[in-house]
């Protein structure tokens, strides 16, 4: 009898034909307060752009938090994932690490045990600590009990990190001595700085440094925002080289720039946008090795922009409304601060966050969805995309997001009126299938 009912159920699952129940896009009312999370501290949120999602589905952000004492510190929340505050994380729900008067902390990346490593910066230079999983530092972690500041960049602005197949660190930002360049600093995976890597101070060609930094063509405004790794742990580095969207790609080998990228440079830089200023914030990598970068770019009307590059640092023109890039706009709002992140899902279709300002001058979450083309996902929440304020709110700026392991897309920032963090989730579209294999879980007790 029970052989049969299992071959009944998965009959039943792979019989039918799949169909769409829910829209995508929306807010979800099943978290938080009607699809937001609030929350508020004993100080002040002024940046949280760091979000990721452990393996129970509870969601980490790491944030940037003044407290009364005036001191900036570094400051890691955890919830659960209907958007509660997790009380058993740190010191109820929150984990603090102060090192000297202003620490600012930028980014994380949640490790397969459930442990964090978070990304950030002080007057004494970039700094990586390792939290365990219940939100105490890893006392054998790093130089100084769980965290080690690169003291040899003492002029470093971290702005994000990730992990490579090894499990050593890679924080990137950039340097902001006599102009900006990009910077890209690599740890071992017990936080140690990694001096087999790097070419040391702008373009150089040595090594055992622990870091590179590298400008444009003599260029002294390359700005770093954001980094990915490509299939054999190369570094892609987005953000602005001299004042235009563009990237770099280093060798996981030794730091230096792949000349074989990009023409022959090593680099790419997109002027197609017109004049003013245009900044890759985000990047991410498709399942076809494509470099598909989000940002902001000055067109008042069109702030927020897409461009794909192929692996070779090359344009794709097959993508977006301009051979290579697409440029958004959203109906009813005239002025925006453009892409803060790019996320791909299963489907490779591309979720971008950001925020808008209304004719009020009031701060906006917003969500939308891509096509793989670049192009306008219109049956994504309304016309393509979802705004919204965090629960009252008139100043909700969302500066970074993630997908959670359903799809739905979780964006978070400040909530800067009631000094606050802000978190809003939003619905997947399931089908048809998913719900009969809920359904099939559930008979065989698996629910």
């Amino acid at each position: 009898m029970k052989i049969f009912k299992i071959a009944f159920l998965i009959l039943f699952v792979f019989t039918n034909k799949p169909a769409t129940f829910k829209i995508a896009g929306l807010l979800d009312g099943t978290f938080g307060s009607d699809g937001t999370v609030l929350e508020k501290i004993t100080g002040r949120f002024e940046d949280a752009r760091g979000v990721q999602v452990d393996s129970q589905g509870r969601i980490l952000v790491v944030a940037q938090v003044t407290y009364p004492d005036t001191f900036k510190k570094m400051t890691i929340v955890r919830f659960l994932s209907d958007g509660s505050l997790d009380v058993t994380f740190g010191t109820g729900g929150y984990s603090v690490l102060h090192i000297v008067r202003l620490d600012y902390s930028t980014c994380l990346v949640v490790q397969p045990d459930d442990s964090i490593l978070v990304g950030g910066y002080n007057d004494n230079g970039p700094v990586i600590m390792h939290f365990l999983e219940n939100g105490t530092l890893d006392p054998e972690f790093g130089v100084s009990g769980g965290y080690t500041i690169a003291t040899e960049l003492t002029y470093v602005i971290i702005q994000d990190m990730t992990v490579d197949s090894q499990g050593r660190i890679v924080l990137v930002g950039y340097y902001y001595v006599g102009g900006h360049a990009f910077t890209v600093v690599r740890f071992t995976p017990l936080g140690q700085l990694d001096t087999t890597f790097g070419t040391g101070f702008l373009n150089g060609s040595s090594s055992l440094h622990g870091y590179s930094i590298f400008n444009f063509l003599g260029s002294t405004e390359d700005i770093c925002q954001a980094v990915t790794l490509d299939a054999s742990d190369n570094i892609i580095l987005a953000g602005a080289l001299n004042n235009y969207a563009g990237v770099m790609k280093i060798l996981a080998s030794n730091g230096h720039l792949d000349t074989s990228f990009g023409g022959g440079t090593g680099m790419y830089q997109n002027t197609s946008f017109g004049s003013g200023y245009a900044s890759a914030n985000s990047v991410a990598l498709d399942n076809q090795g494509r470099i598909v970068m989000g940002g902001f770019n000055n067109q008042a009307d069109q702030s927020f922009f897409l461009l794909r590059l192929l692996p070779s640092g090359l344009l794709d023109s097959t993508f977006g409304a301009h051979s290579g890039y697409s440029l958004y706009g959203f109906a009813g709002f005239t002025i925006g601060n453009g892409c803060t992140k790019v996320m791909i899902d299963a489907l490779q279709r591309i979720v971008m966050a950001g925020y808008v300002v209304d004719g009020s001058g009031d701060n906006l979450f917003l969500v939308s969805r891509m096509n793989v083309d670049g192009l306008l996902d219109t049956s994504y929440g309304t016309n393509g995309f979802t705004t919204n304020f965090i629960q009252n709110d008139t100043n909700s700026s969302a500066y970074g997001g993630t997908l959670d392991g359903q799809g739905r897309a979780i964006l978070v920032g400040p909530a800067a009126v009631h000094d606050a963090l802000g978190l809003a989730r939003y619905t997947i579209d399931y089908t048809f299938n998913y719900y009969k294999a809920q359904f099939v879980k559930q008979s065989l007790g698996l629910l």
